[in-house]
């Protein structure tokens, strides 16, 4: 076969020449989007391209320099170009590169129509989110959900705006998390949302004891209705109703007969539980009190209460709305939160009565004074914190170490505890503790003293001092939920010997003045017992109560739901109606 001739050379190289650049075209074009803002790295590929491309401007130019007979170095130099190595492994990469661009282009139109629905799915949660706000029932953890999910979106909004697709792979899933995890969060806090959204409007009633005679009393009753958050209602109902002495006196009978039900309960139950034979007990076998006569006594009392001072109008409005409801009485010795829609029937149990507490989210509100705004903190802590006092300097109150035992036990995970127990519940301890440290949650167990002629003196007994109600309103620095189950040291049980219960009816101006004393030293809310209630139903109220709070429910039906459960799981104790809300139902802990 005769030797190929200069030129017949020459012509085979300009055809390979040919060959190379429409395979370096096709390499270009499967590479550059990738090059742009691939979503997996193609580094080495990119050497590859540059390579290429300095091969191929390299064999043009030694091309451009050959004279009219063409030498032999240039064509070699120029054929070794052509068959440089990285031909070869173009080749090889090219079908990964072609598979990776086809992958990126699905995926950036699936980013994009998931980026337009998500969009879509954010402003009807956002509808939800922040129209709970400004309804002024906020979530802060749906708010948090919220915010994470539009930076999530927004950052592939980013991606694929600027072509950066690097990663965008993560930056989808994630967002794809956060918003899933917010439409799941927010079904989830739908009734809660609705409830709350409800709950926050506060309507008040007003019971006043506006004149006494021989015969008679008569109580002014005002009904001032819910309107939008944070604005107060118009006086929608006035009534002025007249009782006469008689058939007050017969209510307080009814307390009396409560109260005697009540103890004779405890003291059959401490001779249960102690083997203590029952003739040293008040309480004969024979006198004890049936399961749930207490409760009857309550219905039968509640229900009078309702049809005697409570005008037609205001029943309808306390049967039938769904506001929160704040008392103000100077009718102290009336339990006015205990009042019943209706009474218990011949042979039906009492223990589903709708009693208004059970009902509807209820608080009291002192009268006299202005209630200091509440204290915004500048960091809301990881941990909420709770002052936990146990005070028993005469060591008589073993159900209350038990039930701080049982509160500090059930709520450490969801709480941080400073525990302060009858050793160190001195007065240099909690001076120290009140101007130094800040919590949200104060309980206290223990002995209370209550002063009638003098309120402010009324106080929580501490080791070695009492701490007053004066004391308190000057110095606890406010921003705490305070829960006092506290109970008169004249009252209190010996360790063989029942405790009883006197609804404190010799001194409720006192027992309120204690709460009040904390609420207009800027405490969120106050919740007190109307007798000394140490047992199981009480700790395991108190820690549901807490629960709810936590969860974002207002102060008011955080202690109507933990009441009715609580009066569901016991229904032959009247623990549940021991407990009063002092200050403002609406207020949530999430807004602090």
């Amino acid at each position: 076969m005769p030797e190929p001739t200069q030129f017949d050379r020459l012509a085979a190289l300009a055809a390979k020449l040919g060959e190379r650049r429409l395979q370096f075209e096709q390499f270009r074009k499967a590479i550059e989007p990738l090059l742009q803002g691939s979503l997996d790295p193609v580094e080495g590929e990119r050497l590859v391209f540059e390579e290429l491309n300095k091969t191929l401007e390299g064999a043009f130019e030694l091309l451009g320099k050959l004279s009219g007979g063409g030498e032999n170095p240039v064509l070699d130099q120029i054929e070794e170009l052509l068959d440089d190595v990285n031909w070869d492994v173009a080749t090889l990469l090219l079908p990964d590169l072609e598979a990776q661009g086809k992958g990126q282009d699905v995926l950036l139109r699936e980013a994009g129509l998931d980026l337009k629905g998500w969009e879509n799915q954010l402003a009807d949660l956002a509808k939800v989110v922040d129209g709970a706000r400004l309804d002024g029932a906020p979530f802060l953890d749906l708010e948090s959900k919220l915010t994470a999910a539009r930076s999530g979106a927004a950052s592939v909004r980013s991606a694929l705006t600027d072509r950066i697709y690097l990663g965008l792979k993560a930056l989808r899933e994630s967002a794809q998390s956060q918003v899933q995890t917010l439409q799941d969060s927010v079904k989830k806090a739908d009734p809660q949302i609705f409830r709350v959204k409800k709950l926050v409007k506060q309507a008040d009633l007003l019971i006043m004891q506006t004149k006494a005679t021989k015969d008679e009393y008569e109580y002014r009753v005002l009904l001032r209705s819910a309107d939008r958050y944070q604005t107060r209602g118009i006086n929608i109902i006035q009534d002025v109703r007249p009782l006469s002495r008689k058939d007050r006196e017969w209510m307080k009978d009814q307390l009396d007969v409560l109260t005697k039900s009540v103890n004779q309960g405890r003291l059959a139950a401490h001779a249960r539980k102690s083997n203590i034979l029952r003739t040293v007990l008040p309480a004969e076998p024979e006198t004890e009190v049936p399961a749930g006569e207490s409760m009857r006594t309550l219905a039968r009392l509640g229900e009078f209460m309702f049809r005697m001072v409570i005008p037609e109008q205001v029943q309808k409005y306390l049967r039938n709305e769904g506001w929160s409801f704040s008392i103000t009485t100077n009718d102290l010795e009336l339990p006015w939160e205990l009042i019943c829609f209706d009474g218990v029937e011949p042979g039906e149990s009492p223990n589903s009565l709708p009693h208004l507490c059970v009902e509807r989210s209820i608080s009291r509100m002192p009268l006299g004074g202005i209630f200091p705004p509440p204290p915004r903190r500048a960091t809301r802590p990881k941990k909420r914190r709770m002052l936990l006092i146990h005070s028993d300097p005469r060591h008589t109150l073993a159900k209350a170490a038990e039930e701080v035992a049982t509160i500090a036990r059930e709520l450490k995970d969801e709480l941080e505890f400073l525990t302060v127990g009858p050793d160190e519940a001195t007065n240099a301890r909690i001076n120290e503790i009140l101007m130094t440290q800040t919590f949200d949650f104060i309980h206290y167990a223990g002995h209370a003293y209550f002063d009638k002629n003098f309120p402010n003196e009324s106080g929580l007994e501490l080791k070695d001092s009492r701490l007053t109600a004066r004391k308190i309103r000057l110095l606890n620095k406010g921003g705490s939920l305070v829960f006092l189950n506290a109970c008169e040291s004249g009252t209190v049980a010996q360790e063989n010997q029942a405790q009883t219960v006197s609804y404190l009816l010799n001194n409720p101006e006192a027992v309120v003045g204690l709460a009040s004393a904390f609420v207009y030293s800027g405490a969120l809310g106050c919740v007190g017992s109307l007798w000394p209630v140490y047992d199981t139903p009480a700790a395991e109220l108190a820690v549901k109560f807490y629960r709810y709070v936590l969860a974002g429910e207002p102060t008011g039906e955080a202690l109507r739901m933990a009441r009715t459960e609580i009066r569901q799981a016991y229904p032959d104790e009247i623990t549940w109606a021991a407990y009063v809300l002092y200050g403002d139902p609406t207020f949530r802990l999430t807004e602090n």
